[in-house]
């Protein structure tokens, strides 16, 4: 992920300026993860995915680069 972010924020005609992901929210380790990042949550959406008739809300990340 560190060299992901790296190379983002050197593309030279400033067409990444932010980048954004989205995680199942119980997925705590994922989380962590990008938090320790400098991601930051900016939405949920609830009940976004269905498995084996459990739902499943995400959370939307973001990490502005530029």
């Amino acid at each position: 992920m560190n060299e992901l972010i790296e190379r983002a924020k050197t593309i030279t005609i400033n067409a990444v300026e932010i980048l954004l992901l989205d995680i199942v929210k119980i997925n705590v380790l994922a989380k962590a993860l990008y938090l320790s990042l400098g991601f930051q949550i900016y939405g949920t959406e609830k009940r976004a995915y269905k498995y084996n008739n459990q739902y499943f809300d995400l959370e939307f990340m973001c990490l502005q680069i530029k």
